[in-house]
């Protein structure tokens, strides 16, 4: 091979002397196989016309340019920054070629010198502006350099120049612009602010939020300076952009939910080839949910085996996907039964000092709610509940009983909170702001004493209502 290199390399250089030849010169079909790197097609198609056609200067100089091409693949194959070195010589013989540009910008990229590279696309781009792999690569190092915007601005101008030349708009240019779409998202997370969502997590704890609107997961973590973004990961969710409620509805539910079970291996291969490596089944439906009246199941946080899936905002049946080797990482992190994957169409971001107005409120209604329990004060205890308050079996009216009951039999009551997470639910117009709060709760009499993980579900109808319990669940610790 070293050897036919040498030769085409030879005969190259023994052609140079031929004039520059322009590109439409070519007949479309030789044109189109360059562009494509499919040089022996090309070769193979002028051979057989100059047969016809022996003393065509135009066919001759076609040729030449094609074994220029052809020495530089040979060369290219070996991948050598000598052998890379000699491309780039061999390639500015011809300096107004757009397919030589295109292959020189390719070389000045492994090269390390973007510069030079950017140039040589935008060149090619100039003399053929439908050439699509130059436009295309151009996109990819403007994405390589960060540079979203302008990655998704040269390929929005090709598909607007081949929609104007009537060429069919491809999916991989259209899954391109989604993929640089959500790169640019990315870099729109305010400096200084914090997600309303998650309103307060205990030390070291860790929360997974998934933003809809931007098709992201953020990894966020408590440290002693507070929280903490600590990764942003790609995702995508349901082919609708609505809260689930309905099975098959093919929306991806919001709210707050756990990690309940890990599938992978042979376990996950049973249900099929979709889900890559692993699954984190999800609580859904959770306490909430079946409030509203939800129903559904399979909510998974998964990984996929399909390359551009990721990438494509809004694809599929509910589960959120993320790429397998993304998941991955992002499973040394996870806490089955503990770790919460909050889900918001979309983020509001709020600053610092309003997010301690809302932890200072709530831990107040708190400590309020957990004071009259302990003092037995039932008037500002059942004052803490919505009227439309149920837990297990009980309305409002029969737990107040309930409780009463429980409180003449037990002596000296305290209970203590710990670890206590506040997370920002959502709106509803029938139930005004709600809330969702998990806490270890201690609870200590004269005779019984239990520990476990107690969940509640606060709505605020409007700023001077103030918060009332919806929905309380205790589970043993």
């Amino acid at each position: 091979m070293r050897a036919k290199a040498i030769i085409i390399l030879g005969l190259v250089f023994g052609l140079s002397w031929i004039p520059h030849v322009k590109a439409e010169e070519l007949p479309p079909l030789v044109e189109q196989y360059l562009k494509n790197g499919c040089f022996d097609k090309a070769r193979d198609y002028l051979v057989e016309i100059s047969r016809k056609r022996p003393a065509s200067k135009e066919i001759n100089r076609a040729l030449a340019r094609i074994y220029l091409f052809m020495a530089v693949k040979e060369l290219w194959k070996t991948g050598s920054a000598e052998d890379l070195k000699k491309i780039r010589q061999l390639l500015e013989i011809n300096p107004n070629d757009p397919i030589a540009l295109y292959y020189l910008g390719k070389v000045e990229w492994l090269l390390k010198d973007q510069e030079m590279a950017l140039n040589c696309f935008k060149k090619a781009l100039e003399y053929d502006p439908l050439y699509t792999n130059a436009a295309l690569d151009l996109a990819l190092l403007h994405e390589a350099r960060g540079e979203y915007k302008e990655a998704k601005q040269v390929v929005e101008e090709l598909m607007q120049r081949e929609t104007r030349n009537g060429k069919i708009k491809t999916s991989y240019m259209e899954e391109l612009l989604k993929r640089f779409s959500w790169e640019e998202g990315f870099l729109e997370i305010p400096l200084g602010k914090i997600p309303l969502n998650i309103i307060a997590l205990p030390p070291g704890k860790v929360c997974l939020l998934v933003d809809k609107e931007k098709q992201r997961l953020l990894f966020y973590t408590i440290t002693p300076k507070g929280m903490q973004l600590k990764q942003v990961f790609p995702c995508t969710t349901g082919k609708n952009h609505f809260d689930k409620f309905k099975e098959g509805d093919n929306n991806t539910p919001e709210g707050v939910y756990f990690l309940k079970r890990l599938i992978e291996g042979t376990d996950l291969k049973k249900f099929g080839d979709d889900y890559g490596n692993m699954a984190f089944v999800l609580d859904y439906p959770n306490l909430f949910d079946r409030f509203l009246g939800k129903d559904g199941h399979g909510i998974w946080l998964h990984g996929t085996n399909h390359d551009f899936k990721p990438w494509l905002p809004q694809a599929t049946r509910g589960c959120i996907v993320m790429t397998n080797a993304d998941l991955l990482e992002l499973s040394h992190a996870i806490r089955l039964d503990e770790t919460p994957l909050v889900i918001t169409k979309e983020i509001k971001w709020i600053s610092p000092q309003e997010n301690q107005k809302w932890r200072k409120e709530i831990n107040a209604f708190l400590k309020r709610w957990k004071k009259a329990w302990e003092n037995k004060d039932f008037d500002t205890y059942g004052s803490c509940y919505h009227p439309k308050f149920h837990t297990g079996g009980y309305t409002l009216k029969s737990w107040l009983e309930h409780k009463r009951h429980l409180a003449k039999r037990r002596k000296n009551i305290r209970v203590s909170f710990n670890n206590i997470e506040i997370y920002f639910y959502n709106c509803y117009p029938y139930l005004g702001q709600v809330v969702m709060t998990r806490f270890l709760q201690k609870y200590k009499s004269e005779n019984y004493q239990d520990e476990g993980f107690k969940t509640l579900f606060l709505v605020k109808k409007g700023e001077n209502s103030g918060w009332h319990i919806l929905l309380e669940n205790w589970e043993p610790l």
